[in-house]
């Protein structure tokens, strides 16, 4: 299920006008985009309530589980209900407590993780799991709202007042097609790698590469971390319209994520294989040539994905996605045309994604920016140098304070 992009559109943007000053503006977008989500998933669900009372035959495959059809309407309502924190989200980002909001999303999966265990080991059924599942959503989502809202009172000046901008929720919800754009390009190279290795490749193919792709992965998961701390960050400054300091923030955050793919690379070249092994229990076998080559993809895409957060947490998302789509498709179209070799059609592939996404999101992202890449790289650099350095100063006068004199 999906919130069509409008709710991830919507929550940038109210994370970025409310960074501004402009709280009540961005109050109208939060309100009219509530309402129209809530009218759409409303739509959804009834539709989906329906389809299973009135021809129940759909629930027919899952008679050995206790009121199948109650199940799955639970399952529904939880995702949908998560679907509406995002907008949330956006006031904690505006406000420049972006932790916050994490915070409540990770309580969130650690309180089902919970729930899960429990209901499990004390021999619970599924409904009662998809019941309990919902109830605490519910909590949830009340408890998040509830919190924002004391946030705002006590930091804004907001009025709570339902003025919705119905012409601006139209506009975001051609943003939001954008970023819907980037499931269906990862879906293309994820799954669709995978089904190609197991028609080119058998089974056994299918599941190597989809090992070794996650052992890489690894890699990328860390280098995400610093997109991450970011993205926040790219809106405050996007919405204050402080470019020196969205420069700054982009050269640091290049510059970090190519040092941390310099470390991820040798690590993988130098005890990745022995690792993999154990992993997979000495299943696979895969050649260097196969194994550098995937693992050199970690260099391009430290470029291209933390300029692509940019244009993501900046409400910029169709080029990106697009890029990502076209390129998906000819890295899979080149995976199948270089099939004889093997696993290594498939690593080059994937070689050739991060590649030509390179070129293309940096250079777009840099064009944004007004900066070149020389530029970016010497400004990230020397940040990062005097970051370290006051550091360090500064742990060297705690530590003298602490001696006796």
């Amino acid at each position: 299920m999906s919130n069509l992009g409008l709710g991830t559109a919507a929550a940038i943007a109210i994370g970025m006008e409310a960074s501004a000053g402009k709280v009540q503006q961005a109050w109208g977008l939060f309100a009219s985009t509530t309402v129209i989500l809530l009218a759409f998933f409303t739509l959804i669900f009834c539709g989906f309530a329906g389809v299973l009372l009135w021809f129940p035959e759909v629930a027919g495959h899952y008679e050995h589980l206790k009121s199948p059809v109650a199940i799955v309407v639970c399952l529904a309502m939880t995702t949908l209900l998560k679907l509406l924190a995002p907008t949330w989200q956006g006031w904690w980002i505006g406000v420049r407590r972006p932790a916050m909001a994490n915070h409540w999303n990770n309580l969130n999966g650690f309180v089902e993780l919970v729930i899960c265990i429990l209901i499990v080991a004390s021999g619970g059924d599924a409904l009662m799991l998809a019941s309990m599942l919902l109830a605490w959503n519910v909590v949830w989502i009340f408890a998040y709202s509830f919190a924002t809202l004391r946030m705002l009172r006590s930091q804004t000046e907001v009025r709570i007042l339902f003025k919705p901008q119905w012409h601006r929720t139209t506009k975001l919800l051609r943003t939001g097609l954008g970023h819907q754009l980037s499931p269906l390009w990862q879906a293309i190279l994820f799954q669709g790698s995978i089904l190609l290795a197991a028609s080119l490749l058998g089974p056994a193919g299918a599941a190597l590469w989809g090992s070794l792709r996650i052992m890489v992965r690894a890699g990328c998961q860390i280098i995400e971390l610093v997109s991450q701390s970011l993205g926040p960050e790219f809106q405050l400054a996007y919405g204050s319209e402080d470019r020196e300091q969205l420069r700054k923030l982009h050269s640091v955050g290049l510059s970090s994520s190519i040092g941390i793919s310099a470390i991820g690379i040798f690590a993988l070249v130098t005890i990745g294989p022995y690792v993999f092994d154990v992993w997979t229990d000495g299943q696979f076998s895969v050649g260097n040539l196969a194994w550098w080559t995937m693992s050199s993809s970690l260099l391009p895409f430290s470029m291209w994905w933390v300029s692509g957060e940019l244009q993501r947490a900046t409400n910029s998302p169709w080029f990106i996605n697009l890029c990502g789509v076209v390129v998906s498709l000819l890295s899979v179209g080149i995976m199948y045309a270089c099939s004889g070799l093997g696993i290594i059609a498939f690593c080059f592939g994937g070689l050739c994604f991060d590649g030509i996404m390179a070129l293309l999101v940096l250079n777009r992202t840099l064009q944004m920016l007004d900066a070149d890449l020389r530029f970016s790289l010497t400004e990230g650099i020397e940040t990062l140098s005097d970051w370290a350095k006051t550091f360090v100063e500064g742990q060297a006068i705690n530590n003298s304070k602490e001696q006796p004199s």
